[in-house]
């Protein structure tokens, strides 16, 4: 997968040179990528095909694979080399467009596009012509005081001003991690953390403990992308 570092780079990238930025999404993307000629995988069909005796010789990378993933990354990796791209050693999943002055970045089946107007249409077209690609929203420059509305990329949410680009998680994200904790209505805390070490006799944690601790655990470290206060014990002094 790729890194946030990168996409905040082609964000950057994007409003210093006013480029677009456009989202898009590989429809059935596994099923583009072929299965190797070494690997044979034989399944049932579906219930309304089958037939006594028979089974399907896979000639893609089916959903639920194990290999699939890896398989559509390289698919994809060679389609764009083929279109022109070339692929950072780095970020393997960042590619870069010499002629039309391009970035692109994949995550899984979801892609985001930083390019100039006019070329942006070709690359897509370009794009289309290899796999299923549903264009989301672009999100093009804006003048001062214009912004454009919050669109869903990856789990986050950005909208576009003059100035550069907000990134945040969704509030629902924050509420559902809030009532999980039974603390809808909390009060704010200066330091919303533990001060003293915990006492040696205190009860270790049950199982159901446990599960919520590492699942709120998990939730705060996604958080920490937009709010890396959260990673740290703040003090009053």
């Amino acid at each position: 997968p790729i890194s946030t570092t990168a996409h905040r780079l082609l964000l950057y990238i994007a409003h210093v040179k006013q480029l677009d930025v456009a989202l898009g999404d590989v429809g059935t993307a596994f099923l583009h990528a072929p299965l190797p000629k070494d690997m044979v995988v034989h399944v049932l069909p579906p219930v309304n095909l089958r037939r006594p005796g028979q089974v399907w010789k896979l000639s893609k990378a089916l959903y639920g694979l194990r290999q699939s993933p890896r398989l559509f990354r390289e698919f994809l990796a060679a389609s764009l080399i083929k279109l022109g791209w070339t692929r950072c050693v780095v970020e393997p999943q960042l590619f870069y467009h010499k002629e039309a002055g391009a970035f692109l970045t994949a995550h899984a089946d979801d892609l985001l596009i930083v390019a100039g107007h006019v070329v942006m249409q070709k690359l897509k077209r370009d794009l289309e012509t290899l796999m299923r690609i549903k264009w989301g929203e672009c999100l093009s420059p804006k003048a001062v005081g214009e912004t454009t509305e919050w669109v869903r990329f990856l789990g986050r949410e950005m909208q576009r001003t003059a100035t550069g680009f907000r990134v945040r998680v969704s509030e629902n994200y924050v509420n559902t991690l809030l009532a999980l904790l039974r603390l809808e209505k909390g009060r704010a805390a200066p330091t919303p953390f533990l001060t003293t070490r915990p006492d040696k006799d205190s009860p270790a944690c049950d199982a159901v403990e446990h599960h919520l601790y590492r699942r709120v655990v998990g939730k705060l470290m996604w958080l920490t992308g937009e709010r890396p206060d959260l990673g740290y014990r703040s003090e009053e002094h």
